[in-house]
């Protein structure tokens, strides 16, 4: 996600998404405050988190009390049922394509380490982040150093592009 262009055809993807439902959002931001790699959901959560949204959105995981694997359960039982999941997590990949994607699918916690935990998300913004090896001691290898600048860009950008849509006229 470099150019302008990608930013937009990713606002306008998450626009369409989100205005389908027209119901209220809970963005599920996952990952660990511990390793930078997976550090991607808590920073957006952290951003969020300081804009002002309407009771319509919920913005759950950021630096400070990130969500992941161990407290993912008790976390959403806290949290009204009938809420439209955005899980926003680091992602590693096979390929060299590194950059932000939206997907139709759940997010599965754990994939990129082979520890399949749990599947949450109506949509899910995946941020990929390194490349994924067959290994996953090298994939924690990886994530553990990855650039802090990329990941603190990467969340900018997903962070600007949530908050331009939930200020559209649109939504």
């Amino acid at each position: 996600m470099r150019t302008t262009n990608q930013y937009k055809l990713f606002v306008n993807e998450l626009q369409r998404k989100l205005n389908a439902k027209k119901k209220d959002i809970l963005f599920l931001c996952i990952g660990s405050n511990r390793i930078i790699g997976d550090c991607f959901g808590p920073m957006v959560g952290s951003h969020l988190d300081k804009l002002k949204f309407n009771k319509k959105v919920k913005v759950l995981g950021n630096m400070n009390k990130p969500i992941c694997a161990t407290n993912i359960n008790k976390e959403l039982k806290k949290v009204k049922k009938d809420y439209y999941v955005v899980a926003i997590d680091s992602a590693l990949s096979e390929y060299s394509n590194q950059g932000i994607y939206i997907s139709n699918q759940k997010m599965i916690l754990g994939n990129g380490i082979d520890k399949k935990i749990v599947k949450v998300g109506n949509i899910s913004i995946k941020a990929c982040v390194c490349n994924k090896s067959k290994s996953t001691i090298e994939n924690l290898y990886y994530l553990k150093n990855v650039n802090k600048d990329k990941i603190y860009s990467l969340s900018l950008i997903v962070s600007k592009g949530i908050c331009e849509v939930l200020n559209s006229k649109t939504y």
